[in-house]
């Protein structure tokens, strides 16, 4: 395995699987978060230096293909390593493997850099540190997804467990109000690709309106509405 791609292993546990055993995208997400941590922690980028330097990550899309879907008390391995820049964004790549080696999982996540302070976006250029892009890429688009209207299907309100320790909403709240607004059988069908686009902060006590739309037999759209028309989540999901 090259230097510029950090590996960390887990074993699955109850805690991580949904009702079917199988491994829940929302526990994906909150590994591919603190992985890329750590890969920065290994290179001495601390988030606390980060934020002292006026820079963090915030993830603004996340694009999860299964080959097969983890399960309970699986022993699996999660990679990542950088992938150069497009426009402001920073390319971070993911897969999983098995014990055997096998890929059950790829991901390509997208990143924005922002000033804590001003929330101003900030350019590559602007990065205070070194980036190593590793060579090894994923045949996965990122290529702008076109949601068509959708029907209505609830309002959600945020509460207070569904932010974290920065004060907003955590991430994994929109993979699981995708999962449960679901149009379609998600209890008896697995995941196939799962592409979830983070596009405005939302805080305590806001409240949403849910759309969702079938697209075809395998694929349907959804996404979360602010009372003011914007957008505050946007995902598609295909099942087998």
């Amino acid at each position: 395995m090259s230097n510029k791609i950090f590996t960390e292993e887990y074993k699955i546990r109850f805690y991580d699987v949904d009702c079917k055993y199988r491994l829940k995208p929302e526990t994906i997400l909150a590994w591919a978060g603190e992985l890329a941590g750590d890969h920065l922690r290994s290179k001495n980028i601390t988030r606390e230096q980060m934020w002292e330097d006026g820079q963090v990550f915030l993830l603004t899309r996340c694009i999860m293909r299964y080959n097969k879907t983890p399960r309970y008390h699986d022993s699996i391995s999660m990679n990542t390593w950088e992938y150069g820049t497009k426009g402001v964004q920073f390319n971070r790549l993911y897969d999983i493997t098995d014990e055997d080696g096998n890929v059950c999982i790829e991901s390509h996540s997208l990143w924005v850099l922002v000033n804590p302070q001003t929330h101003r976006i900030l350019r590559p250029k602007e990065y205070a540190y070194e980036m190593d892009k590793a060579d090894k890429n994923l045949n996965i688009s990122t290529d702008k997804i076109v949601y068509k209207q959708g029907d209505f299907v609830g309002n959600y309100k945020f509460l207070y467990s569904d932010l974290d320790a920065n004060g907003h909403v955590n991430n994994g709240a929109y993979v699981r109000l995708a999962q449960s607004y679901c149009p379609m059988d998600i209890k008896k069908r697995d995941i196939f690709e799962l592409d979830i686009s983070f596009i405005k902060e939302a805080m305590e006590g806001d409240e949403i309106k849910i759309f969702s739309k079938v697209i075809d037999e395998i694929t349907y759209q959804i996404y979360g509405e602010f009372q003011d028309g914007k957008h505050s989540f946007e995902a598609q999901i295909k099942l087998r």
